[in-house]
């Protein structure tokens, strides 16, 4: 028979273990030593949080869900494990239960900035901007360096469309943090929301520095070279994109703008075609197809892709536009004005 003492002695040599492969990176021997733990004692809190973590890490948040909701159950009053079960519930898209979570980590550490900016992306999730804004603003005012709840609270002011309030919120974020590029990227996408391309591509650029092999990243540099009609350079970053992801259909759209804009109207039609087979509901490809072949005189199958734009959307005005100036084409004029009259 183990004494209490020497089983005591055990766990803590295991746990001191897992913690140290947690540390060093080796999730799969953190986790069976946490295995054998609870093997010894299942209601082991530091065990039971220490698993949910590492199955967190790997990706698995459904199978982190059990243990963490475990250690929870075994010690109510851990903010730090009320605070991993918010983050697990956050992963698994249940936003609600995660805000609920969040605020009961907050009855017992009411200044807890990270469960403040937690709760405010949860509730960000959730739809309601008011309170994430509370639960952002109240993160920030505790700890004004918290670079996370700064961008977090500007990506919130880009979806309310305060663009301006956003890019001042990123400002801050980077000062406290320059080499996230998360916050290059939102600051972009905030300069090109407020029509200042040459800021936004160079907010675009620096976070492409940072992380070179992001598709995203590189989808939004190329987007900003087409606006600025740069497009051999855009082509080139749209290239970059599919070597990665060959099916990034947005990317495929977008190739053909700027192959377009380069006059190379075959190769331009080409990838719009392959964008739609990806996407058939990209009512922007089939748009930008028809335009095309609007240039090229070839009116009825320009014609045949709007109309397939509108029966996505009915009221898109660029499809609609787009369509009376297809009808004009075959001089169909009385066609063409009623189609603008939807326009409008």
């Amino acid at each position: 028979m183990i004494h209490p003492s020497q089983q005591a002695f055990d766990l803590g040599h295991l746990l001191g273990q897992a913690r140290e492969f947690h540390r060093d990176g080796d999730l799969a021997s953190a986790q069976m030593l946490c295995g054998q733990i609870l093997e010894l004692k299942p209601k082991h809190f530091d065990a039971l949080r220490l698993l949910g973590m590492v199955r967190q890490q790997q990706g698995r948040h459904e199978e982190a869900l059990a243990p963490i909701s475990s250690a929870c159950e075994v010690d109510p009053t851990s903010v730090e494990a009320l605070m991993d079960l918010g983050n697990v519930l956050q992963a698994l898209g249940r936003n609600a239960e995660a805000a609920a979570v969040y605020d009961r980590a907050l009855a017992i550490a009411p200044r807890d900035a990270e469960a403040l900016n937690q709760r405010g992306n949860a509730l960000r999730a959730l739809d309601r901007p008011a309170g994430a804004v509370m639960s952002f603003d109240r993160a920030i005012a505790i700890r004004p360096d918290h670079a996370d709840a700064h961008h977090n609270r500007a990506d919130l002011m880009c979806d309310l469309g305060r663009h301006q309030e956003a890019v001042a919120g990123y400002n801050r974020a980077i000062a406290l943090r320059p080499d996230d590029f998360r916050f290059h990227y939102g600051r972009g996408r905030a300069l090109a929301a407020l029509g200042k391309f040459e800021a936004a591509l160079a907010s675009f650029n620096r976070a492409v520095v940072l992380r070179p092999e992001q598709a995203d990243l590189r989808f939004a540099r190329g987007r900003m070279l087409s606006v600025l009609g740069r497009h051999q350079e855009a082509l080139d970053e749209y290239d970059k994109v599919l070597t990665w992801e060959p099916d990034h259909a947005a990317a495929l759209n977008q190739r053909g703008v700027a192959l377009q804009g380069l006059g190379r109207s075959d190769e331009a039609e080409a990838s719009y075609g392959r964008a739609i087979a990806l996407r058939p509901g990209d009512i922007d490809a089939h748009n930008n197809r028809g335009v095309l072949l609007q240039k090229l005189k070839r009116f009825e199958e320009a014609l045949a892709l709007h109309d397939q734009a509108l029966a996505i959307r009915p009221d898109d005005v660029d499809a609609l536009v787009n369509r009376g100036n297809a009808l004009q084409g075959l001089a169909r004029y009385f066609e063409a004005l009623v189609t603008y009259d939807r326009a409008l």
